[in-house]
């Protein structure tokens, strides 16, 4: 077979392990996409308006961060720095308008009974926004609050090279629920307009993962300081799939999330190809 461009730039042992953690990308995108049917199947107008709420404020809180990293970008930064912050702020408010107006739609008029949806977003927007400490989120939403927390927690304990990739995995992985949802089955016009919008969300951000994922193969340290951080790794990925499960009022139990985090670990879930296939 002929290598692309980008994976004659690594070396063979690079390369394997850019292979290895996609595929761990992968089964975490088949796992989450057990969660998103499950909500498919147990849809209720509470459901979708809860979600969507909540994912409105999660993007409005990047478009914050991103338009807060404009504004350091120069003097000390360089003009690549700024036109990409500027870039990614754009992505992140087409998301969140997106978003809105589907909410919107779907409210059919009733006010939002998600009163406290802006203050789902990441701690350094949280601060951001002006709401003060992050852990009053706990109580509200423990598993997106896990989500965030734990994660910088094991960017911490790691070395910056570690840190990055576990970033790359955490942000860039994300795109599986996205993913994930543009492949529900359609079966009304909520749907079909959801649908739509996440195939134009994971066609947008489906590349970004891989992409960094790459660059730092090129500087791995070594295998035996991947092999350290893939079971971190693979945590970043079950986080988000209980913070999902969160987002949609719990469609699977805490005993069914369970067993699906066995068989993750366990890999009895066939993996998917979506970051696999990015990667060519």
């Amino acid at each position: 077979m002929v290598k692309s461009p980008s994976e004659q730039s690594l070396s063979a042992e690079q390369q394997q392990v850019k292979e290895e953690l996609l595929l761990i990308l992968d089964r975490g995108a088949a796992t989450m996409r057990q969660v998103v049917l499950a909500y498919a199947a147990a849809r209720t107008w509470q459901r979708d308006v809860s979600w969507l709420a909540l994912q409105a404020g999660k993007e409005y809180g990047a478009v914050v961060m991103h338009a807060r990293r404009c504004l350091g970008a120069t003097p000390h930064g360089s003009s690549a720095e700024l036109r990409k912050s500027l870039q990614d702020a754009l992505e992140e408010a087409e998301h969140y308008e997106a978003y809105l107006e589907l909410l919107t739609w779907r409210l059919e008029g009733k006010p939002c009974p998600i009163a406290d949806m802006y203050e789902y977003c990441p701690p350094k927007a949280y601060a951001l926004l002006g709401y003060g400490d992050y852990r009053r989120t706990h109580e509200r939403w423990p598993h997106n609050y896990a989500c965030f927390t734990e994660r910088a927690a094991l960017c911490e304990a790691s070395s910056a090279w570690g840190a990055a990739l576990i970033r790359a995995c955490g942000e860039g992985g994300a795109v599986s629920w996205h993913w994930a949802q543009s492949r529900i089955p359609v079966s009304d016009e909520f749907s079909r307009r959801l649908v739509e919008i996440e195939r134009r969300i994971a066609a947008d951000e489906l590349h970004h993962g891989p992409e960094t994922i790459h660059a730092l193969m090129r500087d791995l340290p070594s295998r035996e300081e991947f092999d350290a951080l893939r079971e971190r790794i693979k945590r970043v990925r079950i986080l988000e799939i209980w913070q999902r499960n969160e987002q949609y009022l719990k469609p699977l139990s805490d005993e069914a999330m369970r067993a699906l985090e066995a068989d993750f670990y366990g890999e009895r879930i066939a993996p998917a190809t979506v970051f696999r296939a990015a990667a060519l």
